[in-house]
């Protein structure tokens, strides 16, 4: 990439880079996240660390349940897939199979705004072959529970099946 910065640029465009938009807000709103996707139409949001968002004075697990609603509710209105980021708790540390208690921060709320949950479970092991534990923990046409073992490529960003 670094040696062929155009050819680098002229691939990924090709390849659909020109379509994503990328917007920081630091910690930003829903109202903000709304008016985006207003602008751009997206087919797909992606909200990484839902538990930054500002809704109103609420803390902890409010605030998180909130704003996945918010989320949820966008995505809705403005007919888009919206998939949420967070992580899970102490309880996930070191742990490959885990379930949807593992969720930061929430028991019901957050799992209650979501249509499917997949959690990443990691251990020492895993994490020196560069893979991960692929958990479902919620799917609400049925299916839970399942896990699958996945390799990870860190430069490329991507999972694959083991």
């Amino acid at each position: 990439m670094l040696q062929d910065t155009e050819g680098t640029m002229k691939l990924a465009m090709e390849r659909g880079y020109g379509n994503i938009v990328y917007a920081h807000l630091s910690p930003g709103t829903p109202q903000e996240i709304k008016s985006l996707v207003r602008q751009h139409k997206p087919d797909v949001l992606v909200v990484d660390q839902l538990l930054n968002l500002r809704v109103g004075k609420t803390e902890g697990v409010e605030r998180m349940e909130q704003s996945a609603r918010a989320i949820r509710t966008i995505g809705g209105e403005l007919g888009c897939v919206t998939i949420s980021v967070s992580q899970v708790g102490e309880s996930g540390d070191n742990k490959l199979r885990l379930g949807m208690a593992d969720l930061y921060g929430s028991k019901t709320g957050l799992q209650g705004a979501a249509d499917v949950i997949l959690l990443l479970g990691n251990d020492n092991t895993y994490e020196a072959s560069h893979s991960r534990m692929l958990n479902l923990a919620k799917n609400k046409t049925g299916l839970t529970g399942e896990a699958w073992a996945v390799k990870i490529d860190e430069f490329k960003s991507r999972i694959y099946d083991e």
